[in-house]
């Protein structure tokens, strides 16, 4: 039940206070949550029923409630992450695509002077 409501808290302040991100050091929310007017709409806490209901009442059980709380956990961690837009993330493939690159004209340049 605690990470559906951590759900809709992130819900709530990305869309009605976007100020809060910046203020506790995060990038501003790109705010991709549907509005009515100022307000969140309420089919963005509908959905959260939807994901997480099944989640919460799974958590009771004591052979799927471990599982259930992580995955609901995953789903709030992945809104966070949707929702912040980090500036400057890391590009893991941007440097072995340049040094690959690099490679494939060396060993062409080399072959052409032999």
């Amino acid at each position: 039940m605690l990470p559906w409501l951590v759900e809709i808290g992130l819900i709530s302040v990305a869309t009605v206070w976007p100020g809060g991100f910046t203020a506790v050091g995060l990038p501003a929310p790109k705010g991709n949550f549907a509005k009515v007017s100022a307000l969140p709409a309420p089919s963005n806490f509908a959905a959260t029923a939807i994901i997480f209901g099944p989640l919460a009442l799974l958590a009771d059980n004591s052979e799927a409630g471990k599982l259930a709380s992580l995955t609901a956990w995953g789903f709030v961690l992945a809104s966070l992450l949707s929702v912040i837009d980090p500036t400057s993330p890391i590009k893991p493939c941007t440097s072995t695509a340049r040094v690959s690159a690099t490679t494939s004209q060396a060993t062409t340049t080399s072959f052409q002077a032999s």
